[in-house]
């Protein structure tokens, strides 16, 4: 990365900088050109005062999009709208947990700055009207509204300022370096379609997704219902329970057999783990959809992608039918169970639980009820939380299979351990915190399975393990998406590393595929233990899009034609150049654009799943 990369990222900087300053100050200096109302002092306090609060809160979220972009290696979109509610409180908790000092700074500063400015006010202020001649006033409104114009388009290109022009090499850091996190939570905000130069008809879009989605052991049933199908590899035996484990921002590359020793500075993070996964079926090239938990519980969940910028679970189209785990597995007589130990009011996420079909919600407010753990910044710590899960597990019917989700918490930021034995590494290893985090998760998680095993239960089930997402932080694009799943089950499965390429929109129909019953579901995703099942994997996090496949990886910006990156799935991931003009990466641009149209269109349309 040269330095003068870096000094033009900072420049194109400033065009955005801009644009949100001249978008939070231009309607103030036009309310102060209302003279006749400049006589009364209440309206002069709105255009003096007001912009002072805007700034305030500018400022404020800047300093959390620093926070989120380091965590999260992407600006803040639309959450940070979003969660200017009750969830406010919990994320300045951890905030206030992560950064006191800068914390304490941020509220310093605020009390001082508003104090200010309400004693300039008072004590200093005098507005005195405007005599000029009605021309000049005129003359000076125009100009200083086409400056305004000028810089909230970001110039005089034909497009107004988007994302897509911080673009200035290909180097993905510098490329969002630029940006700022006011500019982008009001562009996600603003932005609910797909641009024109991504979107494809309805039929194309389906004909491409079916075509991709196809596998020996179901078969598509209504074409009202494009994704619609029907489970006919049935097996007349007893179905198996199925447990599956969500891990909170568990990274591919710390376990193995991902890494090839999953040793950093000589410690084994997840040692538990990596002893599962040498005696079950390990996917070493399995991605997720989004980067948010949100997106992961969608495409795990339900089998549809999450759309780009602002989440589905914001948007009227959450409430369209879709066939979710809970309640396509009641047509196999199967009982639900969804538990974890946050809180599920974050983000507004149990409805959407329930309205996928879980009979039973189980979450820290519950627990709490309990008063046997003491409660942490999100909730109910991986160990106490998976030990009550064994317990409600245990407790399931006897007489019915069941399907159980357990969302792990303890790996989300700010990254604290419940006892310091498990500080395993120090500030001398690069994202210590993290992996303490990660190896008491693995802690947690191989005392659950210890007690599984002892259970009447565990002989009959399927376990099934995977992330919701990476955890973001100094991972390029490919470890950025890369997540570990494991399908574990020592009394039907042999051992064994697979490179079959997949996602979370995989987890539905591979399930299915263990179940084995006439089953109705509406997926965007394939059984991976299929016979010559296709290898591949789609995703869409933030602006960013693309597809994965066998030789290559693919991505582009949502808001930019041009241009594509496309990178081999081995190091050194080096770009090749000439993708916009190959056959292959035109059709693999087709499939990916199929794969961000389709799931908007049945979502409008309501054409997910009939019941």
């Amino acid at each position: 990365m040269s330095l003068g990369l870096v000094i033009q990222s900072f420049l194109v900087g400033l065009r955005f900088d801009a644009a949100v300053i001249a978008s939070v100050l231009s309607p103030f200096y036009f309310l102060s050109l209302l003279f006749p109302l400049n006589r009364f002092r209440s309206f002069q306090f709105l255009w003096v005062f007001l912009p002072n609060i805007l700034f305030v809160w500018a400022l404020l979220h800047l300093v959390g999009d620093i926070v989120y972009f380091a965590h999260a290696n992407k600006h803040l979109g639309y959450e940070g709208f979003v969660f200017l509610n009750k969830d406010i409180f919990v994320l300045v908790q951890s905030f206030f947990l992560e950064q006191p000092i800068l914390f304490l700074l941020a509220v310093l500063f605020v009390i001082f700055y508003i104090s200010l400015v309400i004693y300039l006010y008072r004590k200093e202020f005098y507005y005195e009207e405007n005599t000029r001649k009605p021309l000049s006033r005129a003359l000076e409104v125009i100009i200083l509204l086409l400056i305004s114009v000028f810089l909230i388009r970001g110039g005089i290109q034909t497009t107004s300022l988007r994302p897509s022009h911080a673009i200035i090499s290909n180097n993905g850091f510098i490329n969002i370096l630029g940006l700022n996190g006011v500019f982008t939570s009001y562009y996600d905000l603003s932005q609910t379609q797909i641009p024109n130069a991504k979107k494809i008809s309805f039929a194309e879009a389906a004909l491409h997704v079916r075509e991709s989605i196809s596998y020996e052991g179901a078969e598509f049933i209504n074409p009202v219902y494009p994704i619609l199908r029907k489970v006919t590899a049935v097996n007349e035996s007893n179905p198996p329970n199925l447990v599956i484990i969500l891990l909170e921002s568990w990274t591919g590359k710390f376990v193995k057999p991902i890494s090839k020793n999953g040793l950093i500075d000589g410690i084994e993070v997840t040692p538990n783990f990596n002893r599962l996964a040498e005696k079950g079926v390990f996917f070493k090239r399995f991605f997720a959809t989004g980067g948010r938990t949100s997106n992961g519980l969608i495409a795990t969940l339900t089998g549809i992608p999450d759309r780009p910028m602002m989440s589905v679970l914001h948007t009227q189209e959450a409430n369209a039918r879709v066939s979710g785990l809970g309640k396509l597995l009641k047509q196999a007589n199967y009982e639900s169970l969804f538990m974890t130990g946050s809180d599920l009011s974050f983000e507004n996420i149990e409805p959407h639980i329930k309205q996928w079909g879980f009979d039973t919600v189980v979450d820290e407010r519950t627990i709490e009820k309990t008063k046997r753990f003491q409660k942490g910044v999100w909730g109910f710590d991986d160990g106490d939380g998976l030990e009550l899960f064994n317990e409600y597990l245990r407790a399931q019917n006897k007489d019915k299979p069941f399907v159980a989700t357990y969302l792990t918490i303890s790996t989300h930021y700010p990254y604290k351990v419940p006892n310091k034995k498990f500080e395993v590494f120090d500030t001398n290893t690069k994202d210590f915190a993290f992996l303490n985090t990660y190896h008491y998760a693995d802690f947690a998680l191989g005392e659950f399975m210890r007690s599984a095993e002892k259970e009447a239960y565990f002989e009959n089930t399927i376990f099934v393990f995977l992330a919701d997402h990476t955890h973001h932080r100094d991972l390029n694009h490919y470890e950025d998406r890369n997540i570990p799943f494991l399908v574990y089950a020592p009394s039907r499965l042999k051992p064994e590393v697979r490179d079959t390429i997949g996602s979370q929109l995989d987890l539905i129909p591979t399930l299915l595929g263990f179940v084995a019953k006439p089953v109705l579901f509406s997926v965007m995703g394939k059984d991976l233990f299929a016979p010559n099942v296709k290898s591949f994997a789609y995703f869409c996090f933030g602006y960013l899009y693309g597809w994965i496949e066998e030789g290559h990886f693919y991505f582009q910006n949502l808001d930019a034609s041009r241009p594509t990156v496309n990178f081999p799935l081995k190091e050194p991931f080096i770009d090749a150049e000439n993708c916009n003009i190959s056959p292959e990466c035109k059709l693999t641009e087709r499939k990916t654009n199929a794969f961000l149209n389709l799931p908007i269109y049945l979502m409008e349309k309501n054409l997910v799943f009939p019941w």
